[in-house]
């Protein structure tokens, strides 16, 4: 007896074949031969999400029930499971296991290396991929799996299916978060990853005037303990402006606090009131490890207020405005909710030079993480 299945084309019942084709350029692909009397129909197999599927060598003749949740998606449904053996466009024979649930697939790779490591070794192994995509996409941006794949396979030349298990592996670690719109999946790169990676031992924050009529003057001294289990090479800043600026018109400097050598910076925004870089450190910095950085930049600070946060840990903090002697400068510390503002008293107040110059501190241990410290200013009519 001949099993029949109906053409997607024209509806007939025909005789099937699957033909694996390798185009010019060595990728391959999939498709299913419709049989008929005077002409056939080939329809090219693709994943659901549009993805050329790989050249399936042989499916597993049993298929596992289980009644859930689905270990890829965590949907509590009833799913089945089977096991399946891919060819790669290189050539590699690969072993995945396929979860189905209704419409949704999920492909995780069999016994592959990674899966095999602990926590820690995985993640140095995706250090570079993580610095990868964060190079790619800014923090807090959303990208699927294709558009990873898309952007990377010309460089690397891997398939989709390892950037997928390189991307849950991350997810796994808290690396990425993933979301779910319009059936398809989303990540990204949240902005509490760099808890997971810095502490900020010491930071010293200090405003000053260029000249008598400005407050733009910032000099930033972080003090930075790697808290991860690997080492980095980078650490991400983001800057806020009053004024319209690009970092060309800031005079900004980056420099290693104990060399006082010029750090590389990676720019991935630049518009005009907002700046994200990464800074590159002189040498690679080891699980708890120290080094110190200085950031200067000139930005007017037009509303006679500036604020600081960070979702980073900080030990201790020492915010310093350098000011006229007509000024009256106040502190604040605005809770992470933004509900509750709380004045900071014992601010120092005392003569910085012989230029009728004054400086206000005040020193804040363990902010919690996304507050805010703010420090104003109002000019005193004499």
């Amino acid at each position: 007896m001949v099993l029949l299945s109906t053409c997607p084309k024209c509806g007939k019942q025909s005789r099937t074949r699957t033909l694996t084709v390798k185009s010019k350029k060595g990728k391959i692909y999939r498709y299913t031969i419709y049989y008929h009397r005077r002409r056939n129909h080939s329809v090219k197999i693709t994943f659901r999400n549009g993805v050329d599927f790989p050249t399936t060598l042989n499916y597993a003749k049993k298929k596992e029930i289980n009644n859930g949740p689905c270990p890829i998606c965590g949907k509590k449904r009833r799913y089945y499971s089977k096991q399946i053996k891919v060819k790669a466009a290189s050539g590699k024979i690969y072993q995945y296991i396929v979860y189905v649930h209704g419409d949704s697939k999920h492909f995780i790779r069999k016994n592959s290396e990674i899966a095999q490591l602990s926590d820690s070794e995985r993640l140095n192994r995706l250090i570079p991929f993580l610095e990868k995509i964060m190079t790619s996409f800014t923090i807090g941006t959303k990208f699927t799996t294709k558009q990873l794949t898309d952007r990377f396979k010309t460089e690397e030349g891997l398939s989709y299916f390892t950037y997928n298990e390189r991307i849950e592996t991350l997810k796994e670690l808290g690396f990425l978060t993933k979301s779910k719109e319009g059936g398809i999946n989303y990540y990204s790169v949240p902005w509490a990853i760099l808890d997971l990676i810095f502490r900020f031992v010491y930071l010293k924050i200090t405003l000053y005037q260029t000249n008598e009529f400005k407050m733009d003057g910032h000099l930033l001294e972080f003090t930075i303990q790697n808290r991860s289990v690997v080492g980095i090479d980078y650490m991400p800043y983001h800057i806020l402006t009053d004024q319209p600026l690009r970092l060309s018109e800031m005079h900004l400097e980056v420099l290693d606090s104990d060399t006082g050598e010029l750090l590389k910076l990676n720019v991935i925004r630049n518009d005009r009131s907002e700046k994200l870089f990464y800074i590159k450190f002189r040498e690679k910095l080891l699980p708890g490890q120290i080094t110190k950085i200085l950031i200067k930049y000139i930005a007017e600070e037009t509303n006679k207020n500036s604020v600081f946060s960070s979702g980073v840990e900080i030990v201790r903090c020492h915010l310093c405005i350098i000011h006229n002697e007509n000024f009256t400068v106040s502190f604040h510390h605005i809770s992470s909710d933004r509900k509750t503002i709380i004045p900071l008293v014992g601010a120092e107040t005392s003569r910085y030079d012989v230029k009728k110059m004054k400086q206000s501190c005040v020193d804040i241990d363990n902010p919690p993480k996304f507050s805010i410290i703010q420090v104003s200013w109002e000019t005193v009519n004499q």
